[in-house]
């Protein structure tokens, strides 16, 4: 009974999308570090910082 209980469980938590919206919560997050860090990279490269007179 405990084992049926438990597999209806997760089918229903499948279900829900609990894990589902998770992930994507997750997959965001990381997209937006990367275009972050991808951005600082490319101001770096088209900006570089002046030469300091010797």
């Amino acid at each position: 009974m405990r084992t049926l209980l438990q597999v209806l469980f997760d089918a229903a938590r499948r279900l829900a999308g609990q894990g589902a919206l998770g992930n994507a919560a997750h997959e965001v997050e990381c997209a937006n570090r990367t275009v972050f860090e991808l951005d600082a990279q490319l101001g770096r490269l088209l900006d570089p910082p002046p030469r300091r007179a010797a």
